[in-house]
């Protein structure tokens, strides 16, 4: 029996401490994929294999030009399908999006095409139905056209932060609530908040159930109009306060970025991100490192790198792409990479 349980606990010990690795999924100009593009919206269906993708921006050869196509991501089977609704919403990329079990919610973004036109309006995809319908609800004033923003939607809100306004000309570090059932926005902190994240676009949020303070987002990076930005904060709903996780160049944390992508796990709570892109004159600004952030308790959390920058066996450096969990699983789609271009490749991430 004693040799039995020892057998097992070496078992259990071998599979947890398994390396992390990538997995080519769909390989890049793969026939019947979407075409090559960054800076779209890719949303998990929860509960589903079902990942919704919706524009971006790719490259004629002359000029960069927005998209407005919808295809899904059966991430069980590895295949997409080109869903192509009767009604879609403008062309865009850089807008936020979120899912409840039926539905996928779009907010903002902006169209690439010269002159740029920026977006305040709200579009709704219905996976069972194949349809888009825009939202009609009255906008605040203060809640501006903006683009490069980042949110999610938790229950029946879809919060939004930060983000580059056209009208301003500058980023922001405001956050609005919509309730996608009475259609109404809510201020949640409002731009130039003493003790918030400084302002920002191209950062990324995730979900965190905060045991002891309660649902809360937690933000990472983004750029500040000047340069790339590698902190980490907590907004805890329920009270609308901020809490400062991880500092701006944490010598044991990642390099400061912007347009990477990030998920959440469970068990034990952590923070993945992946990638991105630096501002600031290096010479190669594009990452394609993984790192773990982590609760470790009493207000601690504790960056572990899970793969370095330049591995050879994974994604190619990239920023502007997408990641999403699938039924626990973690894949990322697309991007741009310096000295590459555009991609459209799908990998999936293990033991992570």
């Amino acid at each position: 029996m004693k040799s039995a349980f020892f057998v097992l606990v070496c078992l259990v010990s071998i599979v947890l401490s398994a390396p992390t690795y990538w997995l080519a999924t769909i390989p890049n100009d793969q026939p019947e994929s979407p075409d090559v593009r960054d800076f779209h919206t890719l949303t998990n269906i929860p509960g589903t294999s079902f990942n919704v993708l919706f524009g971006g921006v790719t490259f004629s050869g002359t000029i960069n030009y927005s998209l407005n196509d919808t295809w899904i991501l059966e991430s069980d089977s590895g295949l997409w399908k080109l869903v192509n609704p009767s009604i879609s919403p403008p062309a865009r990329g850089y807008a936020v999006a979120g899912a409840t079990s039926q539905e996928v919610i779009i907010f903002g973004g902006q169209n690439e095409q010269i002159p740029r036109t920026f977006f305040s309006d709200v579009w709704r995809y219905n996976i069972s139905s194949n349809t888009w319908t825009q939202d009609s609800f009255v906008l605040p004033t203060v809640l501006l056209p903006r683009s490069y923003a980042s949110g999610l939607i938790i229950v029946d809100t879809l919060y939004v932060f930060g983000g580059f306004v056209d009208a301003l000309q500058k980023v922001t570090n405001d956050i609005w609530s919509y309730n996608i059932t009475s259609k109404r926005w809510a201020l949640q902190s409002e731009n130039g908040r003493a003790g918030a994240p400084l302002p920002r676009q191209g950062h990324s949020a995730v979900f965190y159930n905060d045991t002891t303070n309660g649902p809360s987002i937690i933000f990472f990076g983004g750029y500040n109009g000047t340069g790339g930005m590698s902190d980490t904060w907590q907004f805890v709903l329920q009270t609308t306060s901020w809490v400062q996780l991880t500092k701006d160049s944490d010598p044991l944390g990642p390099v400061p970025r912007w347009s990477h992508s990030a998920i959440f796990a469970e068990d034990p709570s952590r923070m993945i991100i992946f990638g991105g892109s630096f501002v600031g004159g290096s010479i190669n600004p594009y990452y394609n490192d993984v790192w773990s952030l982590q609760d470790t308790g009493n207000s601690s959390w504790n960056w572990t790198q899970l793969l370095p920058d330049g591995d050879p066996e994974g994604p190619w450096r990239r920023g502007g792409h997408t990641s999403v969990l699938s039924l626990g699983r973690a894949f990322t789609f697309a991007g741009y990479g310096m000295f590459v271009g555009l991609y459209n490749d799908v990998w999936e991430l293990l033991n992570f």
